[in-house]
């Protein structure tokens, strides 16, 4: 009985530490130095931040896109040469085949002339050919008539039919000559000729690169050429816009800067999203385009639909 009376004891004694504790008065604090609550600033209205310079931003059933050239090249020679003369400047209107301008290639001449004195050489050697084996097909007819009658030998014969035969490989071996020496000529007359670079096709001048007495190449053009014959417009639209873009479906084209708005026709829509700025790109063809309209590559345009989807 002992150990649980002293448990019961113990219980007691802890609850009633536990009521002194409750009833206990609490403590009265220190009277502390009352400050003025600060006043909280009246609120002021929300303004905007200015807007910073640039483009302004087109209406949300607007886009904005770029014009752009279907047809442009770097014009540049077909082999190395230094420019002799250069004759169109920048925004020359120029037509297919109009001559821009010319290397001054002088061993180019100078090889013509020597395979042109080759092939005349060539020539005169199948002529000479050609004569040897006439002249050898008759003995040989002789020389048979004269077996036939036993009055030449089967030797003769023999070495004469040889000589027939040598001067035939002669002559086609010289037809060989005369061809290869004439694929020599043409190669240096296209040469001489492309010396002289033209436009391939109708176009504008667009940046002339070089001038009279610089070295041009392959991989150093002269000018570009741009055609706006048949530009068309590029643009940007946000995905969750892109299901309205369709191939074939109108489109209006506004270029500010010249004042003008002109018809379109959406040709081809980017099977994918830009994962970086969540648009995707489109193409609409403008068809022909007068030039006096003055319509510019690389010029901004706001394409909008001419039908809301």
């Amino acid at each position: 009985m002992q150990p649980r009376f002293a448990l019961l004891l113990l219980l007691l004694a802890s609850g009633a530490a536990l009521a002194w504790r409750k009833e206990a008065p609490p403590a009265v604090p220190v009277a502390a130095e009352r400050r003025p609550a600060a006043l909280s600033p009246e609120p002021r209205p929300f303004e905007p931040p200015p807007a910073r310079p640039g483009r302004p931003v087109p209406p949300a059933d607007e886009f904005l896109g770029v014009i752009l050239a279907r047809v442009s090249s770097d014009i540049a020679p077909r082999f190395e040469g230094r420019l002799r003369e250069v004759h169109v400047r920048l925004g020359d209107h120029l037509v297919a085949g109009q001559l821009i301008g010319t290397l001054d290639v002088p061993t180019l001449r100078f090889d013509l002339r020597r395979a042109e004195a080759e092939l005349a050489a060539a020539e005169v050697d199948g002529s000479r050919a050609k004569i040897e084996l006439s002249e050898a097909q008759e003995r040989l007819r002789r020389r048979r008539a004269l077996a036939d009658q036993a009055l030449a030998s089967a030797e003769d014969l023999a070495t004469t039919r040889y000589e027939e035969q040598v001067a035939a490989t002669r002559l086609e071996s010289a037809g060989a000559q005369i061809a290869a020496r004439r694929a020599h000529v043409e190669r240096l007359r296209n040469d001489n000729t492309d010396a002289r670079i033209t436009a391939p096709f109708d176009g504008i001048v667009a940046a002339r690169y070089l001038g009279p007495g610089e070295s041009a190449g392959p991989s150093t053009p002269i000018v570009r050429l741009i055609s706006l014959h048949d530009p068309f417009v590029r643009f940007a639209v946000p995905e969750q816009q892109a299901r309205a873009m369709a191939v074939g479906r109108a489109v209006r084209v506004r270029v500010a800067e010249a004042h003008l708005e002109l018809e379109g026709t959406i040709e081809t829509v980017a099977p994918e999203v830009d994962a970086a700025s969540h648009h995707v790109l489109v193409e609409a063809g403008l068809g022909p385009v007068d030039p006096e309209l003055h319509v510019l590559s690389g010029g901004v345009a706001r394409v909008s639909l001419a039908e809301p989807p």
